[in-house]
């Protein structure tokens, strides 16, 4: 898997903003893990949503992830399964 920054991935996939909470993490384009927010994840295309994780690092991976989520990401690009994580760090 390649690591790329989250600079790098917003210019490439574009998150787009959280319409239920203006003052969302991460320049307002993180999503909750559950309510309302939640809903709009289940609905939403699977290769556009993104898993904000904390495993060995905190990473943003493509698709829907349980284990360790801290939230998700929506972008306006899709992943297609991309073989890429977003090191927050970098």
């Amino acid at each position: 898997m390649s690591e790329i920054s989250f600079d790098e991935w917003a210019e490439i996939y574009e998150p787009v903003r959280n319409i239920f909470s203006p003052h969302a993490s991460f320049e307002g384009t993180m999503f909750e893990t559950h309510g309302e927010e939640w809903e709009f994840i289940k609905h939403t295309p699977a290769n556009r949503v993104w898993t904000y994780i904390s495993e060995n690092g905190d990473w943003i991976v493509p698709g829907r992830r349980f284990a360790n989520r801290i939230g998700y990401f929506v972008t306006s690009e899709g992943h297609n399964d991309a073989g890429v994580a977003v090191d927050i760090r970098l």
